[in-house]
């Protein structure tokens, strides 16, 4: 029984108008507020980030943000009075100290996995903020990494906040923020993903369009060289020899050593 295999296509490189065919941890997130407050919600999402993405420092920024919305929830307790008699909910304070917990364990787990490892994973990027864990790349609906990051993290961050709005928890309005932060960085992260690629077909093009101009070396003149015994040196062979000495005399003389004892006689007269 006869099996054919099928045929391989190349894979497209893409068009203008479709999305990045690439990886999203491959585009370096940007430095800003918005990516500190993101991290915040990522580490409890994804897993295997970058040594340079998760850093001690990237920790404790995402730290100090959780410390300040500490303060702004201390701040709305007493409506700008400052006294402390007015106590914040013990379910928000709670929420909050469980949230902050949570995140230094998984953010150290986390960070200490991505040094101890000393191979890297597949088209990892040192700035990779993470892959989904298991359980969220078996949602519905969901083809890549891509679609995860731009809407389904977003939407579970902004869901659970309106979920503990409705039980008057003010830890809410904080994963709203951290949503719409993740969701804006996703969509940056895509825009820059996307103008890599299209820089990369661009100089693609450019390298196949462009005439290439190739220095030749001069020429050199080659002169033939007729083997001994074809030529006779006879004087019945109708002045081929003189032709020969006319055209190259080294071999004449290498022929007729008689020849260069007489020029070497012409030359001493």
């Amino acid at each position: 029984m006869n099996v054919s295999t099928p045929t391989s296509h190349p894979k497209p490189t893409g068009t203008p108008f479709a999305g990045p065919s690439s990886k999203p941890w491959l585009v370096r997130p940007p430095p800003n507020a918005l990516n500190v407050i993101d991290l915040t919600v990522t580490v409890f999402c994804r897993q295997e980030f970058g040594e340079r993405y998760l850093n001690p420092v990237t920790l404790l920024l995402g730290g100090f943000s959780l410390a300040g919305y500490l303060v702004l929830m201390r701040l709305y307790a007493i409506y700008g009075w400052h006294s402390v008699e007015v106590p914040v909910p013990i379910f928000s304070w709670l929420t909050w100290l469980f949230f902050a917990l949570a995140y230094v364990a998984l953010a150290s787990s986390h960070l200490f996995a991505a040094v101890r490892r000393r191979e890297m994973f597949p088209d990892e990027f040192s700035y990779s903020a993470g892959r989904p864990r298991a359980f969220f790349r078996r949602l519905p609906f969901m083809q890549d990494e891509w679609e995860f990051e731009r809407f389904y993290q977003p939407a579970l961050c902004i869901g659970l906040g309106l979920l503990l709005l409705l039980f008057r928890n003010w830890f809410g309005p904080y994963l709203v923020i951290a949503g719409g932060c993740a969701f804006r960085i996703a969509s940056t992260k895509f825009y820059l993903r996307r103008e890599l690629e299209l820089n990369t077909l661009d100089a693609m093009t450019t390298a196949t369009t462009v005439p290439r101009f190739e220095s030749t070396s001069p020429t050199h003149s080659v002169q033939s060289v007729v083997p001994a015994g074809n030529i006779s040196t006879n004087d019945s062979d109708g002045g081929a020899f003189e032709r020969l000495k006319a055209r190259n005399p080294d071999l004449a003389r290498q022929m007729r050593p008689d020849i260069a004892r007489d020029e070497k006689g012409e030359e001493t007269q």
